[in-house]
């Protein structure tokens, strides 16, 4: 693979990130496509942090081995071609010199193209064949035969569509749930739970099952993503004025914040993270909202 034209500033650390949308057909179960191509200066050692986020599929092809650290739990080294399940912690990860490309999957994504247990899989990272030997086995030397992003784009968008033509649809619970999640006055188990009409006991293995997480773990998951994303758009505003107002008060955030990224609001603003911040903007740029975790109004209205 060809080298990439990176600039690195004072830092020692360069980045080309870039973002795109999923085919239409593709895009109920996809966040969107993304390329790092990474350059890090010889000697300099550099850590970012991934929000919480659905699952990934990821391919690194080049560079040296990379590491992943989620909660208490290191995964070293990473699988070239991995499944990223669904996290509740933040993922921290030293930068290397290399190229990664990846989707995100949305809670549908994950059941129709990786249909296993997403319980199974929180906070978790494993080789694409655990799970799908067929489709990593498609995948893979066709992602290194194809240099160009949108080349990338089309061989995994062409696996997908196998994926989509050869299993039955999700249960439509799924997407109502997956909505259900980006509605901020649904705030409560009791709420979701109504929304649905599901028996108590159908809903918690439900959503364990779909979206990795017990359902008041899920539910304090999606208020804390609409936040720290929050603040992380508008990084120039003080946090304390930017809290959901599901939150009771501030102190209930910084425990979510400790619970979640293991660091308080004030330690994630000042936080440096170049490659973060690039890819913030890439993805804004590409995409057009802020996170697939979050729904802006436009997206709502669409």
């Amino acid at each position: 693979m060809a080298e990439p034209d990176i600039e690195m500033g004072e830092s020692g650390v360069g980045a080309r990130i870039v973002f795109a949308p999923a085919s239409p057909d593709l895009s109920p179960y996809l966040g969107g496509f993304y390329r790092y191509d990474t350059l890090v200066a010889p000697g300099v050692q550099h850590e970012e942090m991934f929000l919480p986020s659905w699952g990934h599929l990821r391919a690194l092809l080049a560079g040296e081995d990379w590491s992943f650290r989620i909660g208490g739990k290191t995964f070293s080294p990473l699988p070239r071609l991995s499944i990223f399940g669904p996290t509740v912690h933040a993922g921290y990860a030293p930068v290397i010199s290399g190229v990664l490309v990846g989707v995100s999957l949305a809670p549908r994504g994950w059941a129709r193209f990786v249909r296993t247990n997403a319980a199974r899989m929180a906070d978790n990272i494993v080789p694409l064949e655990t799970h799908w030997a067929k489709g990593a086995s498609m995948l893979w030397p066709r992602l290194v035969a194809a240099e160009a992003f949108d080349n990338q784009i089309a061989v995994i968008e062409d696996v997908l569509r196998h994926r989509l033509a050869t299993t039955p649809d999700n249960p439509p619970e799924v997407a109502q749930i997956e909505a259900l999640l980006l509605d901020p006055a649904i705030v409560s188990v009791d709420q979701a739970l109504a929304a649905t009409g599901m028996p108590a006991w159908k809903f918690t293995r439900f959503v364990r099952q779909h979206f990795g997480f017990p359902p008041k773990l899920l539910m304090r998951r999606a208020r804390f993503m609409r936040t720290i994303l929050k603040i992380r758009e508008d990084m120039d505003k003080s946090w304390a004025s930017l809290v959901d107002q599901a939150y009771s008060d501030q102190s209930h955030f910084i425990r979510d914040c400790r619970d979640f990224l293991g660091m308080t609001p004030g330690q994630f603003a000042a936080r440096f993270q170049p490659l973060a911040h690039a890819a913030f903007e890439a993805r804004e740029k590409a995409l057009g909202t802020r996170h697939h975790l979050v729904a802006d109004v436009a997206d709502s209205e669409a």
